[in-house]
């Protein structure tokens, strides 16, 4: 999810000064909004990348197939299984 995200936009979705500010970011703050950065990407990318940025694995994709099933699913137009951030 960082490494996609960090693709999308050239940002880390968790700020710190250093590697150990970043780590703490990632286990206890919420990534930083793809959409804060490029405001006009399309919801199911917003999602699909929010999925894999889950706090929890239960809640991220169970394989890397899944993930690259919902990838294929946006890029053909089709409903994506991450649900839309709230």
């Amino acid at each position: 999810g960082i490494i996609l995200q960090e693709l999308l936009t050239g940002r880390c979705p968790f700020e710190g000064k250093n590697r150990t500010e970043i780590r703490k970011s990632i286990i206890s703050e919420r990534p930083i909004s793809l959409k804060q950065h490029r405001p006009m990407i399309a919801s199911d990318v917003v999602a699909i990348v929010t999925k894999c940025l889950e706090k929890s694995p239960e809640h991220r994709y169970d394989s890397v197939g899944s993930l690259v099933k919902d990838l294929q699913r946006h890029l053909s137009g089709q409903p994506v299984e991450a649900s839309s951030p709230s």
